[in-house]
């Protein structure tokens, strides 16, 4: 979260992860699973806050069972994907509140004999560049991370420069990108 007082840069999650609701939602999923894993629980809250009002919005019930919390490593998202396979009611979507975590899920899935998208969506989150690497090349919503380190350089420069200068504060876009993981046959890169 932005401090007061200090210069920063931060993206703008809400809308990103609203737009990723909207489109599994839009694709009739109902039975939306959720893999939250964070470092530290605060930077995945607002996702989670979205996944909750999106589903609550289209008349949906939340079910629990299907909101995995976990750790940030590799090997959560794959055990999470499984726990959530192994439900008496499965998901038929699940997103990951980011690609790396999206990614394992994808192998769990896999492993299984089950298609994606066919028998379950998949989508992550920051749109690191192996996400159109994998297959099928995963939906993920675009973290502006390149803008970010380089209007963050340019504040520094010019805090250096100028030590009195107003704070310096900027949010910066985030944006859906829709693959083959939630759209069959839909482009890759």
């Amino acid at each position: 979260t932005p401090m007061d007082g200090a210069d920063w840069v931060f993206p703008d999650i809400r809308p990103g992860a609203e737009q990723m609701m909207e489109h599994l939602l839009a694709l009739g999923q109902t039975r939306i699973g959720l893999i939250n894993g964070a470092a530290r629980p605060t930077l995945s809250q607002e996702r989670e806050d979205v996944y909750r009002e999106k589903l609550a919005t289209a008349g949906l019930p939340i079910d629990e069972s299907l909101i995995r919390h976990c750790g940030h490593l590799m090997k959560n998202g794959y055990l999470e994907a499984q726990v959530l396979l192994d439900l008496l009611q499965p998901p038929t979507a699940i997103w990951a509140i980011n690609d790396i975590l999206a990614i394992s899920a994808l192998r769990a899935i896999q492993e299984r004999g089950l298609s994606v998208p066919g028998d379950v969506a998949l989508a992550g989150f920051d749109d690191i560049v192996f996400a159109q690497e994998v297959y099928p090349p995963l939906t993920s919503v675009h973290m502006p991370a390149r803008e970010m380190g380089r209007r963050a350089a340019q504040f520094l420069f010019e805090r250096i420069e100028n030590p009195d200068h107003e704070q310096m504060q900027e949010v910066l876009p985030t944006e859906l990108v829709v693959r083959s993981s939630t759209v069959a046959g839909k482009g890759g890169r």
